[in-house]
């Protein structure tokens, strides 16, 4: 059950290349999990993850935290997915706690090891997306928030690398990209587990509509 659930997530993943996720990518992880959601499966693992709880949560967080270091495995995603499994505060805590560490591993990695490293386990396109952050001096904090909220779970692992390589220091990326998480994390998976018990647009909508036009107007700020 649970490792259907990883083999769809990673026929639709972006294959480790780190880039900003693509329209196609996009819809395809929607259109994976929503069949998912309609499958024998989703039951089943539901029923595993509440009978195995302890294993379920030591399988996510471990598999939150190879992500970030190691992007090909969804790591975010299925966090995410998870939320109307195990409840979405559950699962956002997994998330955030396996993000923490990732991000902090990676961020230590690409500081000590640099741009050889980083072009040697992720790709050289990569490192090419990630000297497109326009890291504005004097305002970090505020630089590393918009980043982070600007290119979303998909590419943060790109983003605790680059702080690392960039010699950012470690307090302001790490309080930044946590308050990040928290602002965009939790309403993203509130939503998610609201969704699927309910089917029910109109929260998603809503807050959409107050924060694309400041994710956009800010994206092309932080990001070229």
């Amino acid at each position: 059950m649970l490792g259907s659930f990883l083999i769809i997530l990673l026929m639709i993943h972006d294959g480790g290349v780190l880039r900003r996720p693509s329209r196609n990518s996009v819809v395809g992880t929607f259109i994976a999990f929503l069949l998912f959601l309609k499958s024998p499966y989703f039951g089943q693992l539901q029923l595993w993850a509440q009978k195995h709880t302890v294993l379920y949560v030591v399988l996510l967080l471990s598999i939150k935290i190879a992500g970030i270091i190691w992007p090909p495995i969804p790591g975010g995603t299925l966090t995410l997915a998870s939320a109307p499994l195990i409840g979405w505060k559950q699962a956002y805590i997994i998330d955030l706690i396996g993000s923490t560490v990732g991000s902090s591993a990676a961020y230590v990695l690409g500081k000590k090891y640099g741009e050889a490293f980083i072009r040697r386990i992720i790709s050289s396109e990569a490192v090419e997306e990630m000297k497109k952050f326009k890291i504005v001096k004097g305002k970090e904090p505020e630089t590393i928030f918009m980043l982070r909220m600007t290119v979303g779970q998909s590419a943060s692992e790109l983003l605790a690398y680059g702080a690392g390589f960039l010699k950012l220091k470690y307090k302001t990326f790490f309080l930044s990209t946590t308050i990040a998480h928290a602002v965009l994390g939790i309403p993203m998976y509130y939503l998610t587990e609201t969704w699927v018990h309910t089917k029910s647009w109109i929260p998603a909508l809503f807050i959409a509509i107050i924060l694309l036009p400041i994710l956009i107007k800010f994206r092309t700020r932080y990001f070229e």
